[in-house]
């Protein structure tokens, strides 16, 4: 690994790290690492993982001439998922924040965050609302179930997650995942996360902190991410890999059964809701289908039909603790549920109609 790195100098803690993985994005890599070195304290950092860029990236960021910043670069490109998580191992401060290279930070609400993580004691990860335009107040979840149960396995962005570094550079997951170059699996942070709420209380930050790149950007900046259009996270298939491996993370969980049946009965609805009408939504987004390479299409009944089946078949027959009953009384909740709410949205559209 070729190193650039400044030595922090003793007696300067480093409250939180920025932790931003990059490739061939130098332009806004490099207007990001600008943006939060605003931020005038010095008990921050950024730490920038090239991911061996070809394009200007580390030209401009050699330019940054500022203690707090370090720019790594690996000897190989190590693919887009693992450098993403290599490089919130490489934090000094006392928590690492993560940064896709494309999204951006407000650097005068990075003192909100701080003063948060100071007032509040024992919060060994958390997650910073995105996109937001007005503040309110933050949330703080106790340590195991609730903290799983809120802020694990969701699938989200995974700018503004920021974790206590000590505690995550000793998983076993993050040693295991860091060695394991064969497995295309993007959501790697929320099967952490459920790890992470065994060690303390977790927290929702709402202040306006963290934002993705607009729609209309990401539609003109290709995914370096997906070098294989089947692997694109939101395809079915991919979708049936990542609520299976929450299911069995779940269920490998120190939780009580009836604690255990409700995480697990969340994952089923959440994973089924991402295969069918999250999977139609983003065929049918052209910004989306442009930034992940792929061609809008519109996905039929008897194609959603078919998903239905193989995700329900896939889960009755997991090995996890639940029995088949168990099982199948979460099957026929979710199904009847989502089957009223489909029949109200056809009653409201029909009375529509007939006005």
């Amino acid at each position: 690994m070729n190193n650039k790195e400044n030595i922090v100098e003793a007696g300067q803690e480093k409250y939180i790290t920025f932790c931003i993985p990059s490739f061939n994005r130098g332009d806004k890599v490099a207007a990001l690492v600008s943006e939060i070195l605003q931020y005038k304290g010095m008990d921050i950092e950024v730490v920038v993982l090239d991911n061996c860029s070809t394009d200007n990236t580390v030209s401009l960021l050699q330019e940054i001439k500022d203690d707090r910043f370090r720019l790594i670069e690996n000897d190989n490109n190590i693919g887009g998922i693992l450098n993403c998580l290599k490089v919130l191992t490489l934090a000094n401060g006392k928590y690492a924040a993560f940064c896709l290279d494309k999204d951006g930070v407000i650097s005068a609400n990075i003192e909100i965050l701080i003063n948060i993580l100071k007032k509040e004691k024992d919060i060994s990860f958390g997650y910073c609302a995105l996109n937001l335009e007005k503040e309110s107040e933050y949330i703080v979840y106790s340590k195991a179930f609730s903290s799983v149960y809120n802020m694990s396995y969701l699938s989200s962005h995974p700018t503004g997650r920021f974790y206590k570094a000590d505690v995550f550079k000793r998983l076993l997951y993050v040693e295991q995942r860091l060695k394991d170059t064969n497995t295309k699996f993007a959501f790697d942070l929320d099967i952490i996360n459920a790890q992470m709420a065994f060690e303390g209380r977790s927290l929702l930050i709402n202040t306006p902190l963290f934002y993705t790149e607009r729609s209309e950007e990401s539609a003109r900046v290709l995914s370096h991410t997906y070098k294989k259009l089947e692997d694109v996270f939101f395809f079915p298939e991919q979708r049936l890999k990542e609520y299976s491996r929450y299911m069995e993370s779940a269920d490998s969980l120190h939780l009580a059964f009836n604690e255990k049946y409700k995480l697990i009965k969340k994952i089923y609805q959440r994973g089924l809701s991402s295969s069918l009408e999250g999977y139609k939504a983003s065929m049918d987004n052209k910004s989306v289908c442009n930034h992940y390479h792929l061609r809008p299409q519109k996905i039929s009944v008897k194609e959603l039909i078919l998903i239905d089946y193989n995700y329900n078949k896939a889960f009755l027959v997991s090995e996890m603790g639940l029995s088949r009953s168990k099982k199948i009384c979460i099957l026929l909740t979710v199904e009847f549920k989502r089957f009223l709410i489909f029949c109200y949205h056809l009653l409201a559209k029909l009375k529509m109609d007939n006005k």
